[in-house]
């Protein structure tokens, strides 16, 4: 993303929180884990993939 040309007068970056479902897990859990990930993936500054 960062140098796809995307916003060319502004950086563009992406993060991406990844959790699989675990069986038996609510799915209140399961969102709660992707949120952790999503945050672990935006304070490494971006264009970053967490589990």
């Amino acid at each position: 993303m960062e140098n796809s040309g995307i916003g060319m007068d502004l950086p563009v970056t992406t993060s991406i929180g990844i959790a699989e479902k675990i069986s038996g897990e609510s799915s209140d859990d399961w969102f709660k884990r992707l949120d952790q990930a999503l945050y672990k993936a935006k304070i490494k500054s971006g264009n970053q993939v967490a589990r």
